[in-house]
């Protein structure tokens, strides 16, 4: 083997040596447990579940109980979670555009980085949840209860705070819309 091929293959197993870990970090992993996939979907309890990642876009989980689950990076656009338990869950980076969180119990829950847009949150418990740099564009926050809630760079625009109850305890006005009046 000639020199210049010997400091080639060199070069090359040292790329590798640097660059595999970094690409097997960054690729996305399916953490989530089927098992509990299957629970959820067959018996709607299942508390302290693992669903990181999970595709539940769509699904009908009304009255699911999924205090303290994980659900960190779930896929649950258009879900139906009216009345459902997510108490303590987390839910950072999670997708719920256009799910239906109606009287849903968000309490304490971790929604940072979640993507809220066009969700109907109407009368959801969001107390002391953590919804910051949250999208909630255009969400129904129509009489949702906000006190203790963090919303530190969260979108807003085109949201309904009709009727809400503010993170400091007010309640919004009629018409607030984006920002709670």
């Amino acid at each position: 083997m000639t020199p210049n091929a010997k400091r080639n293959l060199t070069l090359v197993g040292c790329a590798l040596a640097l660059c595999l870990p970094m690409l097997l970090a960054a690729s996305p992993a399916v953490a989530f447990s089927e098992a509990d996939v299957s629970k959820l979907k067959s018996g709607h309890a299942c508390e302290k579940c693992d669903l990181t990642g999970a595709d539940l876009s769509g699904a009908n989980l009304t009255g699911a109980e999924l205090n303290e689950a994980d659900l960190n990076k779930a896929n649950l656009s258009n879900t139906n979670l009216t009345n459902t338990n997510l108490t303590n869950a987390n839910l950072n980076r999670a997708d719920l555009d256009r799910a239906n969180l109606t009287g849903a119990k968000l309490s304490k829950a971790i929604l940072a980085y979640a993507n809220l847009s066009n969700a109907n949150l109407e009368g959801a418990v969001l107390s002391g949840a953590n919804l910051a740099f949250a999208a909630l564009e255009g969400a129904n926050l129509n009489a949702a209860n906000l006190n203790g809630a963090r919303l530190t760079n969260a979108n807003l625009t085109g949201a309904d705070l009709s009727g809400a109850i503010w993170t400091d305890g007010r309640k919004c006005a009629e018409g607030s819309i984006g920002e709670c009046k």
